[in-house]
């Protein structure tokens, strides 16, 4: 019997049932590309739909065209079980990238062979192990390539050139020092983009203080008190119709007041002229940020009890700085430019006493928080808190 033939028929099923269980459960593997992405190329502005598209289809269509080819080719398995051990060893570097996230997603890789009763981590681990197994097994299969033409032909002297073992052991070499170099690299990466971060929120923190400071105690304010219908700037020409939204506009468009008061704001990174909204504005005091103001600072904590918002109007108006009764707790700034928070997990967080953070979007808050209220807010944590100013949200 031809074991390495039969081998190859294997191994071709092994890819063609991977195909199909990342089929099957093709949401979950979409996630976890999503979740890789976000993690290795930290805040780089790039269109993670297609790309996370492009992937899907193409992991799948090479799995299942390899998976065919091997079946196909159990006579002569050589190039194909080649193109399979590297294919694994592409897959087993990811594996081993996902073990080292400090929130793993599971990659939906062999379906039920996933073991749901592991965590992601281990789950993430037990599959590098065994694409390792796989490794060894499709280079045992390409080692012969067809035992009956291998008979045929003349061995060649020893120091001819290099064996197909010799060259699979420097790759694994290479591949190893690849998968314990790119974690780190790409953590050192985000490092850096999260202290850019954490350092522009304590400018705008200090930048927004110093407002206060000749306004009262004020936080800057752009909308018409107890009129939330008008929007946010309503006395400017806005190109595209109506101005912007109560909260959602205020939150953005923040620095814009602080020019009135001489505060420099050549210091806030990736604060610019308004790039996303179609027109010409021809104002260069309309200014727009990623680093949002709470909407707390644009209506009474009161307004902020309970699910359904007061029916008064009276409680839309400005906020003083100093009506945060747990300072250290309350968040003042989030930056919606860093992509954790774009993938709803982790963002940069600038609280009322200055202190800045990296902090978690979606677990539990200290206190109900995510309020859903009219005229653009944001029903997320720091932006809407339950008691608004005198709430908590870490």
């Amino acid at each position: 019997m031809n074991w390495r033939a039969a081998g190859s028929v294997a191994l071709g099923c092994v890819f063609l049932y991977a195909a199909l269980s990342k089929l099957y459960s093709i949401h979950g593997f979409a996630s976890a590309i999503d979740a890789i992405l976000a993690s290795m190329l930290g805040a780089i502005d790039l269109p993670f739909a297609s790309i996370r598209t492009g992937l899907t289809i193409s992991v799948l269509a090479v799995e299942i065209v390899l998976g065919v080819v091997l079946v196909g080719s159990c006579r002569a398995p050589r190039w194909p079980a080649l193109a399979a051990a590297l294919l694994l060893g592409a897959f087993a570097l990811v594996l081993l990238y996902m073990g080292s996230m400090a929130r793993p997603p599971r990659c939906a890789c062999l379906g039920a062979w996933n073991l749901e009763s592991l965590d992601a981590r281990a789950a993430a681990l037990l599959g590098f192990a065994r694409n390792i197994g796989l490794i060894v097994f499709a280079v045992w299969v390409a080692s012969a390539g067809g035992e009956g033409r291998s008979r045929a032909l003349p061995r060649p002297a020893p120091d001819a050139a290099f064996t197909l073992i010799e060259t699979l052991v420097v790759i694994s070499v290479l591949a190893v020092i690849l998968a314990i170099a790119l974690p780190v690299i790409g953590s050192s990466r985000r490092q850096g983009k999260v202290a850019v971060s954490l350092s522009a929120m304590r400018q705008c923190h200090a930048a927004v203080s110093m407002y206060a400071s000749a306004e009262r105690g004020f936080m800057p304010y752009l909308a018409t008190p107890e009129q939330p219908a008008l929007g946010t700037l309503s006395d400017r020409e806005w190109p595209f119709g109506e101005a912007p939204t109560y909260f959602r506009g205020q939150s953005s468009l923040w620095p814009s007041v602080l020019l009135d008061h001489g505060i420099d704001l050549s210091q806030l990174p990736r604060t610019s002229r308004l790039p996303e909204y179609p027109g010409d504005i021809d104002d260069p005091t309309i200014i727009r940020t990623f680093f949002w103001l709470t909407h707390a600072a644009h209506a009474r904590p009161e307004y902020w009890v309970g699910f359904d918002p007061p029916s008064s109007d009276a409680m839309y108006s400005g906020v003083r700085l100093d009506e945060a009764v747990f300072p250290a707790s309350k968040g003042m700034f989030v930056d919606l430019g860093l992509l954790e928070a774009r993938f709803a997990s982790h963002w940069s967080v600038a609280m009322v006493d200055g202190s800045a953070s990296v902090r978690t979007r979606t677990d539990p808050p200290v206190m109900m928080a995510e309020l859903p209220r009219p005229y653009g807010a944001v029903a997320w944590r720091v932006l809407t808190t339950h008691k608004g100013m005198r709430g908590i949200d870490y």
